[in-house]
């Protein structure tokens, strides 16, 4: 699949079950990188992590130009960024959409949209942070209909738009 606006590539999630991000398990045969749009999707209930390996062994894999999470009904998806650290964030360069069936939990790691003009980080899933750093460096974060974003740690939020979905912060 070929896009056109800013990204050459889109690199899908085909694994059936909950692995590390590094696994070969992407529709393009090879790891992330940063012109590539990534998009964890598929159906079943997994977590595809990001474990403190991952930002040492394949460092060109912590910079997407677009990332999206989400399921489709009846399946659920997390991206888990598992206390890796905040010294090579997991970097998206323009949007990050979490859908409906997706979430991102943010244990003590980094996580940065540095967004281009409109919406950088629209949530309509869950995007739970404990611990670690998360930064929309440009745009609006929206927090639409039952879509929840949960802070506990640093973060920096440009805009914040909350359209019938929850916000809460704690710490």
């Amino acid at each position: 699949i070929q896009a056109s606006s800013g990204w050459s590539q889109v690199n899908v999630w085909t694994g059936p079950v909950s692995t590390n991000w590094e696994t070969m398990n992407w529709s393009l045969g090879v790891l992330p990188n940063s012109n590539q749009w990534v998009m964890v999707t598929n159906a079943g209930y997994k977590a595809v992590a990001i474990f403190p390996m991952t930002p040492i062994n394949f460092p060109g894999s912590m910079a997407v130009s677009n990332l999206t999470v989400d399921a489709p009904a009846g399946s659920k998806n997390l991206l888990l960024l598992n206390y890796f650290g905040t010294a090579l964030p997991l970097r998206v360069r323009n949007q990050c959409d979490i859908g409906t069936n997706g979430r991102v939990l943010n244990l003590y790691s980094g996580f940065i949209v540095d967004g281009s003009n409109g919406t950088s980080l629209n949530i309509s899933g869950e995007l739970t942070q404990e611990g670690g750093y998360w930064a929309v460096s440009n745009g609006t974060t929206i927090v639409n209909s039952n879509g929840q974003l949960n802070v506990n740690g640093d973060c920096l939020l440009g805009t914040l738009a909350v359209r019938g979905g929850t916000y809460s912060q704690s710490g």
